[in-house]
């Protein structure tokens, strides 16, 4: 049940960012009373919603290898992964309550650390352009990683296209010249 909860809330969140906990209820399937059964607040629900996407997020990066296998094979797995970034950049990134939280702040910017060096990486083995910041590569990736989410969640994009968009648009993007 909790699960369910969390899975519906993540696309009513990203739509509406100050959604009710009666509409993440009916989304969920479930009465206002389950809902708050197992999430008091909204806020305790926004909690447990980013210490879900936290994890899916770096699972994503681990999973990606960004430092041991070649740049174009990490960035490939890792977009293969972008809804957990999209989540966690959509969702989460502008919870009032969650900024305000040093541990929630100290993991997001471990995540986005991470992804600066794979970026630095990049740019160091000549195949990202070496004049945009490490730091603007990042956070490209997450707003296009957004983006994606919302024309998959919009029916605008299929899932399995994702991915290779993303990929398509930071190597033609961001991509050096050859």
């Amino acid at each position: 049940m909790r699960e369910q909860i969390l899975a519906a809330a993540t696309p009513v969140l990203a739509r509406d960012r100050g959604a009710s906990m009666q509409v993440i209820a009916q989304a969920a399937g479930v009465s206002r009373t389950t809902l708050t059964r197992l999430f008091p607040t909204r806020d305790a629900l926004v909690t447990a919603l980013s210490e879900q996407v936290h994890a899916a997020a770096a699972a994503a990066l681990d999973a990606a290898e960004l430092g041991d296998t070649p740049f174009e094979t990490a960035l490939s797995t890792l977009t293969a992964g972008f809804l957990p970034l999209a989540q966690f950049w959509g969702v989460l990134s502008v919870e009032p309550h969650l900024l305000r939280q040093p541990e929630y702040t100290t993991r997001a910017d471990d995540l986005i650390h991470r992804l600066d060096d794979f970026f630095a990486r990049g740019q160091r083995e000549g195949v990202l352009r070496a004049d945009l910041p490490a730091r603007w590569l990042s956070f490209t990736l997450f707003g296009l990683a957004e983006t994606t989410w919302y024309l998959v969640l919009d029916e605008q994009m299929g899932a399995r296209q994702a991915p290779e968009f993303l990929i398509s648009m930071m190597l033609s993007g961001s991509g050096a010249p050859r």
